[in-house]
């Protein structure tokens, strides 16, 4: 009879604890805008739209503002409107350190009329988040990713993919003239191409308390 009633306890202590998780789990996608991705399905609705792109927007950041950089990237790829990147920058909410959390991006561009989330792809297996990473950024549909650069937290815009490579705008790009960035890429939109794995080692990176992020916004 013991057993029977420590058995129901922790059935009943499973039940609230899955219900707990559940309320949890919706509060994060109502209200912080996070979508948990675990499949590839990919909306190619905007194959048609080709990203939009100027080599004067290849602008260098200043220090911690690879935030605002990219979401003015983001926008301006997306719409072809242009929001100066540091006036967005004065916008946001900042941590101690002047950074930016991928929250504040979201909430910046939804207030711009984007209908963006914060996605996380670590439900998925390496493949299936290198071909969420890539029918995206061919689909016509750019994203910020967070990424770990040199051992620092970073923000870039990915802005396609073609013939194997990951076309990018990296703010923190080395510096052409004064306010600009150099062009390695050419004709393709962005400053800077990542094959696919230069560009997955630098996005599986981040991590906070041994938990690997693998995000996007989009």
């Amino acid at each position: 009879m013991k057993n029977h009633k420590r058995l129901r306890v922790l059935f009943y202590v499973l039940i609230v604890f899955i219900i707990f998780m559940i309320v949890i789990f919706s509060i994060m996608i109502a209200v912080l805008k996070i979508d948990f991705v675990i499949g590839v399905k990919i909306d190619h609705s905007a194959d048609t739209k080709p990203v939009q792109w100027d080599n004067s927007l290849n602008l260098r950041q200043g220090y911690n503002q690879c935030s605002a950089f990219s979401a003015s990237a983001f926008i301006y790829s997306t719409s072809g409107e242009f929001h100066e990147p540091r006036t967005v920058y004065e916008t946001f909410s900042k941590m101690d350190n002047g950074m930016v959390t991928p929250f504040e991006i979201v909430k910046y561009l939804r207030k711009s009329g984007y209908s963006v989330k914060l996605r996380y792809l670590g439900l998925m297996g390496e493949d299936r988040q290198k071909r969420y990473l890539i029918d995206s950024a061919k689909s016509n549909n750019p994203y910020i990713a967070l990424v770990l650069d040199h051992g620092v937290l970073h923000y870039i815009t990915v802005l396609g993919f073609s013939d194997g490579f990951f076309h990018v705008y990296d703010s923190m790009q080395s510096p052409s003239t004064a306010g600009f960035t150099i062009d390695e890429n050419g004709f393709s939109p962005g400053n800077k191409d990542f094959s696919l794995d230069e560009f997955y080692e630098i996005w599986s990176g981040p991590a906070y308390k041994r938990i690997y992020l693998r995000v996007i916004i989009q």
